[in-house]
């Protein structure tokens, strides 16, 4: 060990004699560092039982070189006797006279790009989803207490050391469930301080069978996959084009119920301070070809001018009192939430798609545009785009876009929002790549600043979508923890239904709601008991502790768990996994 060391000190020592230590890192000029640590690689191979798996140099590498202190393990065990020069591992635990020690000391070498690149996988770790770094030259997994605040310390051994003698602070040792693609496994990680991310290292390797072939194939493409997503950008550059798209092949048509008499109403006053506003918003979409000024009309709808904060406006067309009143439905269904997210099975790298204007892409059937005038203090004008406000709108801009992107795989719309999922990046990018022709070749426009490629998770449809599965938001996890206690029966009907929204994260939501539900019978006196307030409190605490829910797989088995309580009825379908366990795919709980 002590030869070990000498070696690996004079060999530091001589890269950068003309350099200072920049604690925790050392930054050497490839010039300088390349020989010695071609060097310092042949030492650290093979010193009695120190192993190091992998060490990455390159002397044709043009980036700087890191030295970093926590990373690759070397171990080795060595007896110490007598208290006198007993080491402290952890705040819970000392050595004991006559034990032995593991001493465990930190050293990798890194160009500066592979440290910025390192494979990182999630792993799930006591129900918390982890990011850890793999690291094939680390004797042991470690993690920060942060992440591991709820499992109970061990003492453990060990001494975390770099290779300049510091010390690394050791608090303990947990034996903590890990879950990865399905299977599950007991294994041990020490638990230190400091601000290093978590390290998945080759105790567990041992033990977890990674999908190789996965890891360095999505590594190994990223160059060729950067340089394939921006060519492909270049050749549909024609979608993120400013101004309004136009559909082609389809147009919306707007059917009234038989022998309906046209409705006509007269235009509501505009605020001077606003008039303005509302004009330059009316030359606005007559010179995109979104309305036209006509003389005359049977059908004329007010409009409803709404102020913003960045001092513009919103103008709405009131077509309650006009069209919707007398508008036939549309048949065709929106689609579910639930059977959407069922589709993104086995993705793991993600895209999501933005439409510019949305409805207004759509051109109107001629024989509809009279339903859709408006009357303003500037006149009569008529819609020549399907407009906000129609009943009828989501239904017919939904029957569009699913025959629009129909028979490409992996891809799921909700109005105006298109999402698409895959395994790796190389197929992702084929599904982009269709997606993209197919909007491109019916004429639709996206909004760039609204698109995101290529992730690892997005957020759709109000919440968070990755590998895993669905999990809330955080935006809305914050709105519902935040939201004060209500002083009457709206305010309560508002909580509850924000909470309600993420009910299927929260296990026994009824039984823990019963105080609340029971303020909103009939002919209940307004009482926020103490009783209230705990149940109030308590859902909040439980939608923060809540966990993913998994992605339902058509190849594994389902497991339908029912209960009851005096208060409501249950009902959770899971999937059986190899082990024993499962993984919850929705939980459903009713009054």
């Amino acid at each position: 060990r002590k030869v070990f060391r000498r070696s690996v000190m004079h060999v530091v020592k001589k890269a950068h004699k003309s350099h200072t230590f920049l604690s925790p890192v050392l930054k050497v000029t490839q010039e300088q560092s390349s020989p010695h640590l071609k060097g310092l690689s042949q030492v650290a191979t093979d010193v009695g039982e120190i192993i190091i798996s992998t060490v990455n140099v390159d002397s044709k590498m043009k980036s700087a070189t890191i030295v970093e202190r926590l990373d690759i393990y070397r171990e080795c065990v060595r007896p110490r006797k007598g208290t006198a020069r007993a080491h402290k591992v952890s705040d819970a635990a000392q050595e004991e006279e006559g034990t032995t020690e593991t001493v465990v000391e930190l050293f990798t070498v890194y160009t500066a790009q592979q440290l910025k690149d390192g494979i990182y996988l999630n792993m799930e770790l006591a129900g918390k989803q982890v990011k850890m770094q793999l690291d094939t030259g680390a004797s042991v997994s470690l993690t920060l207490q942060e992440k591991m605040k709820d499992c109970p310390l061990q003492p453990v051994s060990i001494r975390l050391s770099s290779y300049t003698g510091d010390t690394i602070p050791v608090l303990g040792q947990i034996q903590v469930p890990v879950r990865y693609e399905g299977k599950e496994w007991t294994l041990p990680l020490v638990i230190v301080k400091g601000e290093k991310s978590a390290l998945l290292g080759r105790n567990w390797l041992q033990k977890i069978k990674l999908n190789w072939g996965e890891i360095f194939s999505l590594r190994n493409d990223k160059p060729v996959s950067q340089a394939t997503f921006t060519n492909m950008l270049e050749k549909h550059k024609e979608l993120f084009k400013d101004g309004y798209g136009e559909i082609q092949d389809f147009t919306a048509k707007v059917r009234v119920q038989e022998g309906t008499k046209p409705i006509f109403h007269k235009p509501r006053p505009v605020p001077y301070a606003l008039k303005e506003a509302v004009e330059k918003e009316l030359d606005r979409l007559q010179k995109n070809n979104i309305i036209m000024k006509v003389a005359r009309s049977d059908w004329a709808a007010p409009i409803v001018v709404v102020p913003k904060k960045d001092k513009t406006i919103r103008m709405c067309d009131d077509y309650e009192v006009t069209v919707n009143r007398c508008i036939l439905p549309e048949e065709y269904p929106l689609p579910n939430a639930e059977d959407l997210f069922a589709t993104l099975a086995g993705g793991k790298v993600f895209s999501k798609l933005d439409l510019a204007f949305a409805y207004q892409q759509l051109k109107l059937d001629p024989e509809s545009e009279q339903y859709l005038t408006i009357n303003t203090h500037k006149g009569l004008f008529r819609f020549n785009r399907l407009a906000y406000g129609i009943t009828t709108a989501p239904a017919i801009f939904q029957h569009t876009m699913d025959q629009i992107l129909d028979g490409i795989d992996h891809v799921v719309c909700f109005m105006d929002d298109i999402l698409m999922s895959a395994p790796t990046i190389g197929e992702h990018l084929v599904v982009l790549d269709k997606v993209m022709s197919r909007l491109e070749k019916y004429g639709v426009r996206l909004k760039r600043s609204k698109c995101e490629f290529l992730q690892d998770s997005v957020e759709y449809l109000g919440y968070k979508i990755d590998a895993q599965g669905l999990h809330p938001t955080n935006s809305k996890v914050e709105a519902i923890v935040n939201a004060p206690a209500p002083t009457n029966i709206s305010e309560l009907r508002s909580f509850l239904g924000l909470l309600n929204y993420y009910g299927k994260f929260v296990a026994n939501l009824s039984t823990l709601l019963h105080p609340l539900h029971q303020l909103l019978q009939a002919d209940t006196k307004w009482n926020w008991s103490p009783q209230c307030e705990e149940a109030f409190n308590t859902c909040k605490q439980h939608l923060l502790k809540s966990k993913w829910l998994a992605h339902y797989n058509t190849e594994m088995k389902l497991r339908l768990a029912c209960d009851a309580s005096p208060y409501g009825v249950g009902a959770v379908i899971s999937h059986v996994l190899p082990t024993p366990y499962c993984i919850c795919i929705t939980d459903s709980v009713t009054k």
